[in-house]
């Protein structure tokens, strides 16, 4: 009981300081409702206005609102969902723009993950209280994603509009193809969930199956084909994804991919608990702590360990 009231009141301190701290843009301008991605202490101001970490917000705060209905999280829920819906979406190319920085302005960039995080993020939000606008922007996102950013045998990390291509570059494991997309999984199979259309979850099998060769026999995911390493933070992404299909669609294919990934991330573990961050083709580790990464260790392997469909991202009503 007591760790309970100490996780309790740390998740109030989180919440207030979301709500409150002025991280998110809470006055009347062009992009209110939308999070920027950091503060930063030396410099005493926040960063750019960040869709994807919106998304995020948004998400957790649609989780939290029935059980922590502090004063301003129903404001803040409109606005996020406003802004991703209205302000922050490309009604010409039916996704959201990437990010907003107050002295370049917008990057019309649309990014493939980004845009899956803040997809996810709105079918929530339907569930919470039907938001009916919430739910057709990400259907039209997750429309875009399957028609314009998936090729044949896989899918383009974004569209860059300002030189009008469709990128799949092996610069950094966030700029092609890779494992990480594997997250997908969780906002079309959302929408499988609400809507029956099996085009949503015959794509999802679809993308992970082409996913599966990209797993070594260890369970490492190759997050970066040219150096053949692996960050573990796409890693996570991708087991993120394959888990939440193994347990709504109950596929002990996918089941495999994900022990075998725990299995090998375990192995990883240092002195002070937590994984290291990342490991190259020589199996070399570095050794560095990372809060991300180790929370996503503990949300799979709680997931993993729970495996029932109400207890999964998808929310029920």
């Amino acid at each position: 009981m007591k760790n309970e009231l100490v996780l309790h009141e740390k998740i109030l301190l989180g919440l207030n300081w979301l709500l409150h701290s002025g991280i998110q843009e809470l006055k009347p301008n062009d992009i209110k409702g939308g999070f920027n991605a950091w503060y930063d202490k030396d410099k005493e101001k926040y960063s750019f206005t960040y869709s994807e970490i919106t998304g995020y917000a948004l998400n957790l705060l649609v989780n939290l609102e029935n059980n922590y209905p502090v004063k301003g999280i129903s404001k803040c829920i409109d606005l996020s969902t406003n802004y991703l819906s209205n302000i922050a979406f490309d009604r010409k190319y039916n996704a959201v723009k990437c990010r907003f920085d107050k002295e370049t302005g917008w990057l019309n960039n649309y990014c493939t993950f980004d845009n899956l995080i803040i997809a996810n993020a709105l079918l929530n939000r339907y569930r919470l209280d039907g938001h009916k606008k919430a739910f057709y922007t990400a259907e039209k996102i997750l429309d875009t994603i399957s028609n314009k950013l998936t090729f044949h045998n896989g899918v383009y990390a974004r569209f860059i509009s300002d030189l009008e291509i469709y990128q799949n570059e092996e610069i950094k494991w966030s700029t092609q193809w890779g494992p990480f997309l594997a997250k997908l999984a969780i906002p079309f199979l959302n929408i499988y969930d609400l809507t029956n259309n099996n085009k949503y979850k015959d794509y999802t099998v679809k993308i992970l199956d082409l996913i599966i060769p990209m797993q070594q026999d260890s369970g490492r995911f190759l997050t970066d084909k040219k150096t053949e390493s692996t960050f573990l933070h796409p890693h996570f992404y991708a087991t993120e994804g394959f888990l939440l299909a193994a347990i709504y669609l109950k596929d002990n294919k996918y089941w495999e991919v994900v022990n075998n990934s725990l299995k090998w991330t375990e192995s990883l573990q240092m002195e002070n608990g937590g994984i290291a961050s990342f490991v190259d083709n020589d199996s070399k580790k570095i050794m560095l702590d990372s809060p991300d990464i180790n929370s996503q260790y503990l949300k799979c392997v709680l997931l993993s360990k729970n495996n029932k469909k109400d207890n999964i991202i998808i929310q029920k009503k």
